[in-house]
């Protein structure tokens, strides 16, 4: 195997379980990279809970939380590309109110990549299929043995 910048050694297969809200199913991934592979954490899935809503529709904060949720797989399978990552820019605009009750998919999926840094986009889309959310967020790649910024893993910018 051969191994990243800060020499963690590179994984393939990887199956990780998103919150106990994801729609995650191992025997059933939910979509493919470019090269065909499983990637199991897109799109999650999230019912909206009483305890979301303000003012009778979705917090605007709260839609933070959702995304937060939906990127605990992408950082479980950073870890084992052998990095960290941080967010140094996130941007959101909301389209569309969701309300109690309303299902929401997150799907998430890179889209740039640059030397040390990285965009994942989100959309949010409810279960008619409308647009509600979409995110960029930028994250810089950190040595999970260092601590210091490296270049983007490979295996990473081939999903861009």
């Amino acid at each position: 195997m051969s191994g990243t910048a800060c020499g963690s050694p590179r994984l393939a297969g990887i199956f990780s379980r998103g919150r106990e809200l994801s729609n995650y199913d191992e025997n059933k991934p939910a979509s493919t990279d470019k090269r065909g592979e499983s990637m199991p954490f897109s799109p999650f899935e999230i019912r909206v809970q009483p305890e979301a809503i303000h003012d009778g529709h979705v917090n605007n904060v709260q839609y933070m939380a959702f995304l937060e949720q939906a990127r605990q797989p992408w950082y479980h399978y950073f870890s084992r590309l052998g990095f960290r990552s941080f967010v140094a820019r996130l941007q959101a605009e909301y389209k569309k109110e969701a309300f109690l009750g309303d299902v929401l998919l997150i799907h998430s999926s890179i889209e740039r990549v640059g030397n040390t840094s990285f965009v994942l986009r989100q959309l949010i889309r409810n279960q008619r299929d409308e647009l509600v959310l979409q995110a960029e967020v930028t994250f810089v790649a950190i040595c999970a043995r260092t601590g210091e910024k490296i270049r983007v893993p490979d295996e990473l910018r081939q999903q861009a």
